[in-house]
């Protein structure tokens, strides 16, 4: 197996967005006794990622309604690297007052099984679940169909070109379709959602599996084809195209975004932000606006979204071992 290095970002680029006014971006004061007056000055949400991927975009809608129905100042600050690792550790090692937070997906669940990290969402003692991604898309293009591909990759050996974000689901669905049809490719390290869409668009990679909302223009003027789905039902907009389960390829892709609250943030805090989930939920605007960009937002509680991240774990865990079973058989991804 070949494995390429198309993107290589380890460094923690921090670039601050304020979507609702300007507010201190100076490291938090120490917690305080109290959180009846939280938030008493600007949060700050982590992502660990470029902006512009699902991520960035769900958190957007999250932020501008949390400033119009709340009344709360929150800025937006990415620092990518890692995988997500980066992002993650400086939310893991913040002052834990309520005023540097995690919003962040499942790949902080895969970055530690894949042994990128040497943590995973026990670094939060709080994890609140707002939004479940409904569908990934196995995206080519050049190749209209699965048969296609197989053809191809079986007839050219190391050829066929996968662009995958190493420690994440699209290295799992990439081991999952090669070890279920045994063909040998090279898998291209283009980072995160936006560098593999942008490797996709520029003809580096041939396949790359990512949310559809954000390749959703290259689908409709025919620049990508959705080739399959890793989900357990097919999307209502695509209806043609097959699940992954339906091709005989045994997996599925549980995807979340969290509000991750780091160990020794005050409970209260996490209870706020429960609260607020809970009213801008009862707004149709936002969940419609949510919608828009094929997510489903939901309703879960602490407790809720607790046993949701338990279950998931599971699940990604037997997603994994598709990367353990390739690399033993073609060599480390």
């Amino acid at each position: 197996m070949k494995s390429v290095k198309c993107f290589l970002s380890v460094m923690a680029a921090l670039i601050v967005l304020s979507s609702c006014g300007s507010g201190s971006t100076a490291p938090p004061a120490a917690a305080s006794a109290s959180s009846d007056d939280y938030p008493a000055k600007t949060v700050q949400f982590v992502i660990a990622a470029n902006p512009g991927g699902g991520t960035d975009n769900t958190c957007r809608l999250v932020v501008k309604y949390l400033k119009e129905m709340m009344g709360w100042n929150v800025v937006i600050a990415y620092i990518e690297g890692g995988g997500g690792t980066v992002g993650n550790r400086t939310v893991k090692e913040a002052i834990p007052d309520g005023y540097t937070l995690s919003y962040f997906n499942h790949n902080t669940i895969n970055n530690n099984l894949a042994g990128l990290a040497d943590f995973g969402m026990e670094i939060y003692d709080n994890v609140l679940v707002p939004i479940i991604v409904n569908t990934q898309g196995f995206s080519s293009n050049k190749f209209k169909t699965n048969d296609e591909i197989v053809k191809y990759g079986k007839a050219n050996p190391g050829k066929l070109r996968f662009g995958i974000e190493i420690g994440t689901t699209s290295a799992q669905i990439a081991a999952a379709w090669l070890m279920q049809y045994d063909i040998e490719a090279t898998l291209i390290d283009c980072g995160a959602v936006n560098g593999q869409v942008a490797a996709l668009a520029g003809d580096h990679v041939d396949i790359i599996t990512v949310p559809i909302n954000t390749i959703k223009d290259y689908l409709a003027n025919g620049e990508f084809y959705l080739v399959a789905i890793p989900s357990t039902m097919r999307h209502q907009a695509f209806p043609d195209t097959p699940t992954f389960l339906e091709l005989g390829i045994d997996i599925v892709l549980p995807s979340f975004y969290y509000i991750g609250f780091p160990a020794g943030t005050p409970p209260a805090i996490a209870r706020k932000f429960e609260a607020a989930i809970k009213t801008l939920y009862e707004n149709p605007s936002y969940i419609a606006d949510q919608e828009k960009l094929n997510v489903t937002p939901v309703l879960y509680s602490l407790e809720e979204s607790a046993k949701y991240i338990t279950e998931v774990t599971e699940m990604m865990k037997k997603n994994n071992q598709y990367v353990v079973d390739y690399e033993k058989k073609y060599g480390k991804l």
